[in-house]
């Protein structure tokens, strides 16, 4: 639901509200800017912009694939250890993908 374009997302949460569902379906999510903080973390192995993306089920970490270097698109992937914070190389894609999106399917298998 909170993919829908925000002209969707109102309509539907009028409707809600008018039966009494809007608090049901929307929960309130509290988050302070003030407290929020970002710091540089591990670099990957690869300087890449524009890549995919996707944490792996039961917390194997998170596996990066494609983007571009600056000079091309790459093929290549990593995976991040969430236990070590460290980026390790993952295998080759067969094609260079950029502005790629990934997805994880029930058996585990990423779909990029």
């Amino acid at each position: 639901i909170h993919a829908l374009p925000e002209t969707q997302m109102e309509a539907m949460r009028e409707e809600l509200n008018y039966y009494g569902l809007e608090s049901a379906v929307f929960q309130p999510i509290l988050f302070n800017i003030d407290v929020a903080t970002f710091s540089p973390g591990p670099e990957m192995l690869s300087t890449r912009c524009r890549f995919g993306g996707v944490v792996l089920p039961e917390n194997r970490g998170v596996f990066v694939m494609g983007g571009h270097s600056g000079k091309e698109n790459l093929a290549s992937t990593e995976l991040f250890d969430l236990d070590s914070k460290v980026f390790s190389p993952g295998p080759s894609m067969k094609s260079r993908r950029c502005n790629c999106a990934a997805a994880v399917m029930e058996d585990g298998r990423v779909v990029v």
